[in-house]
């Protein structure tokens, strides 16, 4: 797992956003699925899971 926040975050975010996808494709290109968790504290965390 890759974890980049701030400025990298959102560099990273940019780079993938438009291959989110809510159902992963089979065969083709990376898609990503996003989802959002979050800790005890009530932080937020995107995790993009890529899918080949």
């Amino acid at each position: 797992m890759d974890y980049v926040d701030g400025t990298d975050g959102q560099r990273r975010w940019q780079e993938v956003r438009s291959a989110v996808t809510q159902h992963p494709r089979s065969g083709g290109d990376v898609a990503y699925t996003a989802g959002i968790w979050v800790d005890g504290d009530g932080r937020e965390i995107v995790v993009l899971t890529g899918h080949c």
